[in-house]
């Protein structure tokens, strides 16, 4: 047994040395007299897209959730719980008088006997994280019947009780009314909740219950987390492709995305099913993306929906009768984007607090749609758009031959190795063509929630999309953001 050890230790030594030689001989030869081909600036940005709680639970910084009581059918309540000891109140959805038709649910809550103490509490996206100091504004709809005659009182409290921060809501009357409050938290928590507690039996209706931190990235009203904002900031990308992905199309047309229902009053947008398996409050909405982009010093890059719902989910298409409706819906959000303030949209987006026009050059027509009925939309897409904005540039996400591609966008999704072998792709690729966008990319076989391999595999990949950058203008990895309580994509 000895002998063998000693055998083994002596392998190993010799093995080690000739592995050390190999590597003392190893040199990297740089050619300086033979420059490479010249970088696009336009190289490595980020997709941004509204799937595992990236936008609502994620990035957008509303800390309720449900805060429009619209979150699921019929009579269900999602995310809120009645506490009443006395067992006398009840919550039930009410949709008689809503605060907006296009939210025509509300909560109506019968308080019971009060002494016992009657509350709602919402735990927002699996938790509400509070910091010491910090403050958070919130507000809410309410109105009440005749017997309603107190106050509600507004808490952010720990898991036992301890109150953190208490403000009070008086004055509620038979009509709506918005109430607002500014709540400063004693205490540091992940795992808050926000509280309110009825001083009075009665009836009082509740709609678009909100709590917003003070501090978001950049001061933005309606914002974006500051620590994760500063995260993307910090990788200096060079465009924000958004917001979409499958997330744009819908699994069928009824859930696309609709640009002009994510405009103006947060309580005027409706709320929409998420084909991820959710629904999102659509607070994130055309403004809010622009506005990132430039605050993160980022080209904006719209994917708007063509008439097509996702073709991976069997999803149906806009028949072609009717499909100057979605062309006018992406005409709308360029002009609101840059269109001057004396235009219609331009005009709205002036009201909504910007007069001067967005930075916007890259418009994508659909995503991931393919085949003949994607030729004949990308047809009439390409023509609405640059007859009236020109200067646009027009990205196709399938080889199409009815009209120029001034980018085609290109996504892979597979192993280290596949990516390892398409480290020379583009080496190939005719430079007469249109110009490369890389839209989606991402080792998705066998790197669990993200591994070295899987990193090597796409470091391969971007040498040779760096190499190539005069034919491979733009690339993102895919997806961004992941809430870890609800993973609906490996890796993010």
């Amino acid at each position: 047994m000895l002998q063998r050890k000693v055998v083994l230790l002596v392998t190993i030594l010799v093995l080690c040395g000739q592995v050390l030689a190999l590597a003392q001989d190893a040199r990297i030869e740089v050619d300086l007299s033979t420059p490479g081909k010249p970088i696009s600036p336009l190289l490595w940005g980020i997709f941004f897209e509204e799937i595992n709680h990236a936008g609502d639970g994620g990035i957008y910084a509303e800390l309720v959730r449900n805060r429009s009581f619209e979150d699921a059918p019929h009579s269900t309540i999602h995310a809120w719980r009645l506490v009443d000891d006395s067992g006398r109140s009840r919550i039930a959805i009410d949709q008689s008088r809503p605060i907006h038709p296009r939210n025509p649910r509300s909560l109506r809550w019968e308080v019971g006997e009060v002494a016992t103490g009657v509350s709602l509490v919402n735990e927002g996206y699996w938790g509400i994280a509070v910091e010491k100091g910090k403050r958070y504004r919130l507000s809410l709809y309410a109105r009440c019947d005749e017997r309603f005659r107190g106050e509600l009182l507004v808490s952010l409290q720990g898991a036992g009780g301890e109150v953190y921060a208490q403000q009070s809501v008086r004055g509620i009357g038979a009509d709506w009314k918005r109430f607002s409050a500014t709540l400063t938290s004693r205490a540091t928590d992940p795992k808050a909740r926000l509280v309110l507690t009825a001083t009075s039996p009665g009836v009082v209706w509740l709609d678009m219950v909100s709590l917003m931190p003070a501090d978001t990235f950049k001061g933005r009203p309606n914002g974006l987390r500051r620590d994760l904002a500063q995260m993307l900031a910090d990788l200096r990308p060079s465009f924000l492709r958004f917001p979409g992905g499958c997330f744009v199309e819908g699994d069928r047309l009824r859930n696309a995305l609709r640009w002009r229902d994510t405009l103006g009053d947060i309580a005027e947008r409706p709320s929409r099913w998420n084909l991820w398996g959710y629904t999102t409050t659509q607070g994130l909405g055309l403004h809010e993306y622009l506005q990132m982009s430039e605050d993160l010093g980022a080209e904006p890059l719209l994917v708007v929906n063509c008439g097509m719902a996702c073709q991976y989910r069997q999803g149906d298409v806009a028949p072609l009768e009717q499909l100057d409706e979605w062309i006018e819906d992406a005409l709308a959000a360029i002009e609101y984007a840059i269109g001057p303030p004396t235009s219609q949209w331009g005009a709205l987006r002036a009201k909504n607090g910007r007069p001067e026009p967005f930075r916007l050059r890259f418009v994508e027509v659909g995503n991931e749609n393919w085949g003949p009925a994607y030729e004949e939309r990308y047809a009439r897409f390409y023509d609405a758009i640059k007859a009236r904005f020109p200067q646009i540039q027009i990205i196709a996400n399938s080889p199409v031959r009815s009209r120029p591609m001034d980018v085609l966008d290109e996504h892979f999704y597979s192993s280290a190795e596949w990516f390892i072998t398409q480290s020379t792709r583009y080496d190939r690729y005719d430079r007469n063509g249109p110009k490369i966008f890389v839209g989606e990319y991402a080792v998705t076989a066998g790197a669990g929630t993200g591994n070295l391999r899987a990193a090597l595999g796409e470091a391969a990949f971007m040498t040779g999309i760096e190499r190539n950058s005069d034919i491979v203008i733009m690339a993102s990895y895919a997806p961004l953001f992941v809430n870890t309580h609800a993973r609906q994509w490996n890796p993010d």
